[in-house]
């Protein structure tokens, strides 16, 4: 899933990983206009992502299911 624009911000997936940690799907945002600067969300999962590849599918699916975006820039739902 590519960036998506809702409710004027854009919302993108990302992953973070460090050593043999499981990898961190995340969520970012920003406001189009400019004025929110960029928010980022860890993806609450039921069970770990042992590599980066899928914690950004897992990102990308929350990404595509993203239904709104509060004014502060917080997306809903973050669950996966």
């Amino acid at each position: 899933m590519a960036d998506r624009v809702v409710d004027g911000f854009v919302v993108w997936a990302g992953a973070s990983q460090s050593g043999d940690a499981a990898a961190v799907p995340m969520v970012e945002t920003k406001s189009v206009d400019g004025k929110v600067g960029t928010q980022f969300f860890r993806v609450i999962t039921t069970e770990p992502s042992r590599t980066a590849e899928r914690a950004m599918e897992i990102a990308r699916d929350v990404v595509a299911r993203v239904q709104s975006v509060n004014e502060k820039g917080v997306p809903h739902p973050l669950t996966y």
